[in-house]
């Protein structure tokens, strides 16, 4: 141990490789990314540099999610105690982003950017050994090969991941390779690059998940204006992107295609309407229960909304136990206007730091995340939490840091 402490190259290595199998585990069975935190969390009381993580607690971007913590943490003195164990899940997660930009500060020790991409290159990996898993395995188990567009059993192949979580790392991931393919130099790893990301664009069609879809156009429509001096790099991305459809078009059977039109566009209605009356209950739950200051409480948001539902006769929403379905209003009516600017400047500061260091990533990740978080609650799965958690902390709390580094 003595031995990996002296030996700083091969300790950073260490660090660096347990951060990886952590952000590759996000979109499988939540047992393999506990393994994975339990693996970094080890790493960083044994190879950490303690001194270095002392940096993070004088890091804004750290302490606007630390006050959203607080906030949520604050905010469940409002519920009885005897339903406290109810929410011991939700605890964990809330600690869970206290603790990752902790393993993932440590990254900033190495001063190779190279090196440190290969975090964001995990999460490509890791989406497209999903998508393997998914396609191969539905393609064995569907003969009939009516899978593609089964929303709900998409992704159950690889633990059951929400098929709007997956979408968005999907998007994620394409970004991330999209720099790459916009950077890079060589020939062959532009040949590549191309090829993945006709293929995470495809998956991200296919999918299906209406509001992942519109925060990936927004932000791909925000990327060609920032790259606009790649014009030639552009064109051919917009060319191969219309080929996949057009591909897709052609070689899906019509029942497939009315699949997708049905849930993208035929179903949008529902959707939609559907969440309106949720909305809805959630306003009437903030305006008439609690402090506009402080919200309901944290405990609280889900009991009002069913007892809401039930007077209003919504029988789907209170049977299903639906939750506001908008992370924004969430925070509002869970606490508040307090918590609510909390949330808000963490983005508005995000966004800061992305913009001074014309960190391109930051941005979309951000704007994905944001906007994707208008029609769901990502934060209250693991999936949601291990994603935002870790590329916050790489993005921006890490970004803060190498921003003042380099004045």
């Amino acid at each position: 141990m003595i031995l990996l402490r002296n030996n700083n190259k091969l300790r950073q290595s260490i660090l660096l490789l347990f951060n990886c199998c952590l952000v590759f585990s996000i979109p499988f069975e939540t047992i393999y990314s506990n393994v994975a935190l339990i693996i970094s969390t080890l790493g960083l009381f044994l190879f950490s540099d303690k001194n270095h993580l002392i940096l993070l607690l004088r890091n804004k971007a750290y302490l606007f999610l630390v006050s959203n913590c607080l906030v949520f943490l604050l905010g469940l003195i409002y519920i009885d105690m005897s339903f406290f164990v109810v929410y011991e899940a939700r605890i964990g997660k809330t600690i869970l982003l206290l603790l990752l930009p902790v393993l993932i500060f440590t990254l900033t020790e190495l001063k190779n950017e190279e090196v440190e991409n290969n975090i964001l290159l995990s999460l490509v990996y890791s989406v497209l050994f999903g998508l393997f898993l998914i396609f191969i395995l539905a393609i064995i188990r569907n003969p009939n090969n009516q899978f593609i567009f089964n929303y709900g059993d998409l992704t159950k192949y690889i633990g059951g991941i929400h098929p709007a979580y997956f979408s968005l790392f999907c998007a994620m991931a394409f970004f991330i390779v999209l720099e790459k393919f916009i950077n890079h130099i060589e020939l062959k790893v532009k040949i590549l690059c191309f090829l993945i990301l006709m293929i995470l664009f495809g998956a991200i069609l296919i999918i299906n998940a209406r509001t992942p879809i519109v925060a990936f156009f927004v932000c791909l429509l925000i990327y060609f204006i920032l790259k606009i001096k790649s014009l030639k790099l552009v064109l051919m991305i917009f060319i191969g992107l219309s080929s996949v459809i057009i591909t897709l078009y052609l070689t899906f059977s019509q029942s497939q295609i009315n699949l997708f039109k049905e849930r993208l566009f035929n179903n949008l209605y529902f959707s939609f309407l559907l969440r309106t009356e949720i909305w809805n209950c959630s306003w009437s739950v903030f305006k008439n229960f609690g402090s506009p200051w402080f919200g309901v409480g944290s405990g609280n948001v889900q009991p009002l909304l069913n007892e809401c539902y039930k007077q209003n006769f919504l029988t789907r929403p209170y049977f299903l136990n639906y939750n506001v379905h908008n992370e924004h209003f969430l925070v509002l009516v869970r606490n508040g206007l307090v918590g609510f600017f909390f949330w808000i400047n963490m983005f508005v500061y995000g966004l800061y730091i992305s913009v001074k260091r014309k960190n391109v990533l930051g941005i979309l990740f951000l704007l994905l995340f944001f906007i994707s978080c208008m029609t769901e609650v990502y934060l209250q799965r693991i999936w949601g939490v291990l994603f935002f958690g870790i590329f916050y902390s790489y993005f921006i709390v890490n970004g803060e840091f190498r921003y003042k580094e380099s004045r």
